[in-house]
Formats: structure tokens, C-alpha cells, sequence
């Protein structure tokens, strides 16, 4: 089982995963030119994601035989920021998990963790990294129910990985860029460089009256903006791309007014192939799916 490291051996992988609350999709790309084709694409609104709706998904969307990705639960895992430890490099994992067992509210013994090195550019007084925990148990769970599917599940990946694989997409050679996903009662903003991830913040708008939920999401980006230029003043950032939804304007407009930086709205069909699945020419379909689409990608991560 792979986890968010990229290999050089993923290759004809699809996905196959679950979304909160409600839905699954089973998806795989194939590369045409400079675009991604979407080859198979199923959608559909399901209560709960059981070992034979996954089965029937795969089935649906012929990819019984592929090797899968699925994309954890925003809800099930952390993604932390840490001082990367002064240590050899065989020896960074232990010095992590050191950190980490104060950091977590299980135990350590009881957590898989994976790392993500954080680019900061020749000028970074400090290096950073990201450690992705998740309890054990959900990551067992979640291989049992493919397993129980006769699926083949060959990576676990999360939303902030997948989101980079489009980011990295948009980056003019040696600036940064910003990308926002906005969807229901979650937000999630990256900053990648070269590829990489430097920066994640998750929004959270649970409970946000939806007349507020632009105001809110602009007032953290600028948090998130300021802190990006303070902490990585040596990565110069290109623009801020607010990805696909189903009612983009309000949120487009106050960032555009508020934010000293370019915001540009993202045109997925730049790099994405929609042409034989209409559902998927609708903004609000690509926001549902937009990580499924960045997950998928995976293969070609860094080409």
C-alpha cells in the first residue's frame, strides 16, 4: 500500500472513492497532448459507501481490474506543520514521531504518518515539513472495505496532495501559486512551489449564515497570504486561482477587491479533456469531483 509519496511505478492507476456526505466517483485520465482526458467518469449520490456499491461503481465505470486510488476523509486525518528536526535523514521519521506523540490526541502507537518535505526557497531561515497522521484503525478500515469489494486499492491519498497535482499545473517557472477549493461547508487553500507543497490551510465554514461564507474565506485567505509572505518571503507568488464552483461570483469578486495579489478564476478545461462526459463541463461537478481529478493525476505528478 503506497502512501502520498509519488514513485516513479504508479502507473495506470484510477479512482475510486468516497466523498462526505453522500457520493462516490469512480474516475481514470489518460494523457492527450498536453491535457488529460477523462476515459471513464461515474457519479452518483449514494448514502453510504458499502464494499458493493464501491464493487458496483468499479464495475460501472470498467475499472474492476485497475489499480485504485481513493482519497481519505478530510475529517479522519491532520495535516501538521513541524520545524524539520536537525537530524540525519534515516533518522527524521523518529524524530517526527517524537514530536508528533504530544501533538496527536492518540497515541502515537496507534497513528500512521507519512512526509511531505516543504520547499522554502534559498532565503528560508528554518526548513519545514508537513507530517499527514491518521489513525491506524481508518486506514484498516478503508483497505478492509476494497478488500471486501475485491478492488484492488493500491494508494491512499488526501485532498492537499491531490489539490498540488493541479497546482502544479498553474506555476509560471520559479513563482509560487495559490490555489482555493471551495465546496459546501469546506475550503481548502494550498501554495505550491516547483511541484511542491509549501503551504495547506483548511477553512472550515460549518455553521457560516451563507450570505458570510465569502466574507469568511477572504478574511482567512488574507491570513493565509500574509502568513505565506512572512514565513516564505523568498518564494515570489504569481497569482491566487480560485478553482471551480457552483456560485463562484461573490466569493471572486471580494477576493479580486481585496487581495494584492492577481486572483484568477481557474479554467479546468485548460487542463482537463471534458469533451465525452457533459456532467462534467458543469462548474458545479468539477468542484464535487476537483480532488478526485487532482488524485488521478497522481501518475504524471512531475512530469
Amino acid at each position: 500500500m503506497k502512501w502520498l509519496k509519488r514513485t516513479t511505478h504508479d502507473h495506470g492507476l484510477a479512482v475510486l472513492t468516497a466523498f462526505c456526505p453522500g457520493s462516490a466517483v469512480a474516475l481514470r485520465l489518460e494523457q492527450a497532448g498536453s491535457k488529460f482526458r477523462v476515459a471513464s467518469f461515474v457519479l452518483h449520490e449514494v448514502p453510504v459507501a458499502t464494499a458493493d456499491v464501491l464493487g458496483r461503481l468499479a464495475d460501472e465505470a470498467g475499472l474492476r481490474k485497475s489499480p485504485l486510488i481513493a482519497l481519505l476523509p478530510p475529517d479522519s486525518y491532520q495535516v501538521l506543520m513541524l520545524e524539520s528536526p536537525t537530524v540525519p535523514e534515516d533518522e527524521l521519521r523518529s524524530a517526527v514521531r517524537w514530536k508528533l506523540k504530544d501533538m496527536l490526541d492518540y497515541h502515537i502507537d496507534d497513528a500512521v504518518f507519512d512526509l511531505l518535505k516543504v520547499p522554502g526557497g534559498g532565503g528560508a531561515r528554518l526548513s519545514y515539513l508537513y507530517a499527514v497522521t491518521v489513525p491506524a484503525q481508518a486506514v484498516r478500515e478503508l483497505i478492509a472495505l476494497y478488500r471486501a469489494s475485491g478492488l484492488g486499492l493500491e494508494v491512499i491519498d488526501v485532498d492537499e496532495t491531490a489539490q498540488r497535482h493541479i497546482a502544479a499545473r498553474l506555476e509560471p517557472p520559479g513563482y509560487a501559486v495559490g490555489l482555493l477549493h471551495v465546496h459546501g461547508e469546506r475550503g481548502l487553500l494550498t501554495f505550491t512551489f516547483e511541484g511542491e507543497l509549501v503551504l495547506a490551510r483548511r477553512i472550515d465554514l460549518r455553521g457560516v449564515p451563507q450570505d458570510e461564507v465569502a466574507e469568511r474565506v477572504v478574511l482567512e485567505v488574507q491570513r493565509s497570504v500574509d502568513y505565506f509572505d512572512r514565513q516564505f518571503h523568498a518564494l515570489p507568488m504569481s497569482r491566487l486561482y480560485l478553482a471551480p464552483m457552483a456560485d463562484g461570483e461573490e466569493l471572486y469578486r471580494q477576493l479580486h477587491e481585496n487581495l494584492s495579489l492577481p486572483v484568477e478564476r481557474l479554467d479546468l478545461g485548460l487542463i482537463f479533456d471534458f469533451n465525452s462526459h457533459a456532467d462534467l463541463q458543469r462548474p458545479a461537478t468539477q468542484a464535487q469531483v476537483f480532488h478526485a481529478l487532482g488524485a488521478a493525476m497522481r501518475e504524471w505528478a512531475g512530469s
